[in-house]
C-alpha cells in the first residue's frame, strides 16, 4: 500500500512548512488535489494519514482530497471529455 509513503510526505511537508518560531501549532486541515489516473485511493490514503499523524502537529487535521478527472481531447474537432 503506497498511501502510506505518500501520508509520511505529506505529514513531512506540511511538518517543515511550520515557521520555527511557532510553538506548539496545530494544522486543522490539508487540501490536496490527487488525479484519478495517480492509483491512490482516497480513503485508504486518508487513514494512512490518520495513523501516522499521530503525535505530530497535523494529528486531528483533516485530509481534504479534491480527485482530478481524466480529460480526453480530439486532436481533430478539439472536442473535451471526461475519461
Amino acid at each position: 500500500m503506497h498511501e502510506m509513503g505518500i501520508a509520511l510526505q505529506i505529514i513531512q511537508i506540511a511538518s517543515e512548512s511550520i515557521p520555527a518560531d511557532l510553538k506548539d501549532i496545530k494544522i486543522a486541515r490539508v487540501n490536496l488535489k490527487v488525479g484519478k489516473l495517480s492509483a491512490v485511493v482516497p480513503d485508504s490514503l486518508r487513514f494512512c494519514f490518520e495513523v501516522a499523524s499521530k503525535e505530530t502537529a497535523l494529528e486531528g487535521a483533516d485530509l481534504v482530497i479534491q480527485e482530478i478527472p481524466v480529460l480526453a481531447r480530439c486532436k481533430e474537432c478539439d472536442t473535451e471529455w471526461t475519461i
